[in-house]
């Protein structure tokens, strides 16, 4: 059978694309895009077919994806305007507002000057309104969720992860569930990040292009530390000049590896990935997924925390944790040694604690306008605690410190967070049956609601160690529900007891410096003020164990912070011309 001429080939594409279209107008998205992925076979150098295919993505929202669509349309015509508007809006999804806002300039500057069709004047708008939308973005408030050391916090040595290096063997020898190990082992990663970063070497070459050597394993090590425990996670540099040599480190391991954290999203990567074991086998195509995927949670997790940009993360999240399942799917029966330790169940449910975490970000601070609904997190945060009650951990398999950072805390986090959607709908926030979203909860659904939360956020506390900031402030959380719930005080009083109790071993690691000791102290002075009034007002014979006394809810505060220690000045960045030249 006689192969198809060229003029055969795009004549098939260009009916391919015809019936895209039609699927497109139809809604029948996952359709469209196989059409448009047909016909881009057939012709590779339309570049209306990327662009028709990165319209489908952007409507099911895989910014990342369409992003690698609409780059390769401009590509192979930098004149199509459209494509250069789908760019802009891709990057302007992904919190890239300063590249949505190049974009947008290129979308508007490819438009006829004159003789314009109608459609073309309606483009110029659309453009016009996105790139006012994006330079808006460019010149916002920033919401950061950095928290600034100062200089004698850092000298003083009485941070947690100090405070856990000193308590190591005590704690160790008291024999007791404890944070530290936990705690210790995340630091101890994360110094390992730091110092192979503070290796690699930059300099000019006589071309002016920027020479890079070191080590290519500093992305292994800041994710480990933040999948163990991201509340150590802190940098001693200023901020903004850290993260522009950590984004050259993702670029120069990225190329290393032959990655593919710059070039695409998980559509791309699975078929590149087949590709490249076939040819080149694990060694080849192993270190490549781990490079693209670390690269991915690096980026989202610390611009969630630094930028606040919580919908950047949950694309990036979504995306490595569609890899990571497709990974363990297609490669069932490969040893970890083969396929790579990025496709084992504890480091997938890292990952998914980590995206709960912003996912409930998202809720939490958007509330009704949030593209994520209070269904959608509460099915998230059951999926990772169901994972935790299936999986147990293997009897001796596993340090104290793996159990507690892939285990317990992913359990703890999923329950905390379900906690907090139940006493969302009881107090009326969202709504507690979304068929019918006008109707407030009758008073027996309230109390079932309330009494849900009380146990979920109970048990969180009980799957943290009670040395942990965590376990009180879940605790705290409890108690809350109890008392909303009209409890009286036979049964709130223990919690405050147990929570007075616990102070002096939470205090000794969390209360110093200003990250979590200002929480930490005052969710313990509230509750323990809340329970000597109302044991003295029993004592005193005006109350009874019988009688009901409410404390408030705990006042919001960031937690998870990035910790840095000097703000940078504001400054452009320069143009990076990095040659690569890796050394293992």
């Amino acid at each position: 059978m006689s192969r198809p001429t060229p003029n055969q080939d795009i004549a098939e594409s260009e009916h391919l694309k015809g019936l895209g279209n039609e699927l497109y107008q139809k809604g029948e998205h996952d359709a469209a895009y196989h059409k448009y992925s047909e016909a881009i076979k057939k012709n590779p150098k339309n570049a209306v077919l990327y662009a028709n295919r990165a319209a489908v993505l952007l409507a099911t929202k895989q910014y990342l994806n369409a992003l690698y669509d609409c780059e390769k349309a401009v590509q192979l015509d930098p004149t199509y305007s459209k494509a250069w508007g789908r760019l802009a809006t891709a990057q302007h999804a992904l919190a890239s507002y300063p590249q949505a806002v190049e974009a947008w300039d290129q979308a508007l500057s490819t438009l006829p000057a004159t003789d314009r069709t109608p459609a073309q004047d309606a483009m110029e708008l659309q453009f016009i309104q996105g790139l006012k939308k994006s330079y808006r973005a460019v010149q916002g408030p920033v919401e950061s969720n950095i928290s600034v050391l100062k200089k004698d916090e850092l000298e003083e040595g009485l941070l947690p992860w100090d405070m856990a290096r000193k308590l190591k063997a005590r704690k160790e020898a008291e024999g007791k569930p404890s944070c530290v190990p936990m705690i210790n082992a995340a630091n101890e990663e994360l110094e390992e990040a730091i110092e192979l970063l503070s290796l690699v070497q930059r300099k000019k070459s006589p071309q002016g292009l920027e020479m890079v050597r070191g080590p290519v394993k500093v992305l292994e090590w800041f994710t480990n530390s933040t999948l163990s425990d991201d509340r150590i996670f802190h940098v001693k540099e200023g901020a903004q000049s850290w993260m522009m040599r950590m984004e050259k480190q993702c670029h120069y391991e990225n190329t290393h590896w032959k990655g593919w954290g710059e070039s695409g999203g998980p559509s791309l990567i699975k078929g590149e990935a087949l590709k490249m074991l076939k040819k080149e086998g694990w060694n080849g195509v192993r270190p490549a997924l781990a490079i693209t995927v670390r690269i991915w949670i690096f980026l989202a997790h610390f611009r969630a925390k630094m930028f606040g940009q919580r919908d950047f993360a949950h694309e990036f999240y979504t995306n490595a944790l569609d890899v990571l399942e497709w990974g363990r799917k297609t490669w069932p029966n490969a040893a970890t040694h083969e396929r790579g330790v990025i496709f084992e169940k504890t480091f997938i449910r890292g990952v998914k604690k980590l995206a709960l975490e912003n996912m409930h970000g998202i809720v939490a601070t958007k509330k009704k306008d949030a593209p994520i609904s209070l269904q959608e997190l509460i099915e998230a945060a059951q999926e990772l605690s169901e994972d935790f009650r299936t999986n147990p951990p293997a009897s001796g398999a596993h340090t104290a410190p793996t159990i507690l950072s892939f285990w317990y805390y992913p359990n703890a986090t999923a329950q905390s967070i379900l906690g907090w959607c139940y006493l969302e709908q009881a107090l009326g926030v969202y709504p507690h049956n979304p068929e019918d979203p006008n109707t407030p909860p009758s008073p027996a659904e309230k109390e079932s609601l309330l009494t849900t939360a009380a146990e979920c956020y109970l048990t969180a506390a009980r799957y943290i160690p009670p040395d942990d900031e965590l376990h009180m402030q879940f605790l705290r959380k409890h108690l809350e529900c109890l008392c909303a719930r009209r409890r009286p005080l036979r049964e709130t009083l223990p919690v405050c007891q147990r929570m007075r109790e616990l102070g002096p071993d939470v205090m000794e690691i969390w209360a110093s410096g200003s990250l979590y000791g200002e929480g930490v102290k005052e969710n313990l002075g509230e509750v323990v003020e809340f329970e000597a009034l109302n044991i003295g007002e029993c004592m005193a014979g005006r109350m009874t164990p019988d009688d009901v006394a409410v404390i408030g809810f705990m006042k919001g505060r960031k937690r998870n912070m990035v910790q840095v220690s000097i703000p940078d000045a504001e400054g452009k960045p320069e143009e990076d011309k990095t040659e690569i030249k890796a050394e293992k």
